[in-house]
């Protein structure tokens, strides 16, 4: 499993042809078609879960896989997130706790950055 989000396009096709599983942001100009809604309890903090494909001339050509697409809302922040996964299996509670964490991975390694004076650290 895999997480970023400065995920090109040709990197999600790249993972998704190898089998690694991932969760990215999604962008905010990203063109795409959806393909499939699914149910959502819009009480609790989803506002979607949808199968979408992209449609811009390049992004179809360079991703053509079909992504899940989740919209929700963080709890704490109010903050409105939509990220991709290409794991249509899990749920969508699951897929938004793996963006948290995410989240919290890179707020930690910035800090490691910024306080141990380290320049390029490589994670293994």
């Amino acid at each position: 499993m895999t997480f970023g989000g400065n995920s090109t396009n040709r990197s999600i096709d790249f993972k998704n042809k190898k089998g690694i599983f991932f969760v990215t942001c999604q962008k905010s100009n990203a063109a795409y078609r959806v393909v499939e809604r699914h149910g959502v309890i819009k009480s609790k903090q989803f506002t979607s879960d949808k199968t979408i494909e992209f449609t811009g001339p390049i992004t179809s050509r360079k991703c053509p896989v079909q992504l899940r697409c989740i919209g929700y809302r963080d709890p704490e922040t109010g903050r409105h997130n939509v990220v991709l996964a290409n794991n249509s299996k899990l749920a969508a509670k699951t897929i938004a706790g793996i963006c948290e964490a995410r989240w919290d991975i890179e707020l930690f390694l910035k800090w490691i950055k910024q306080n141990l004076w380290i320049i390029n650290p490589i994670l293994v």
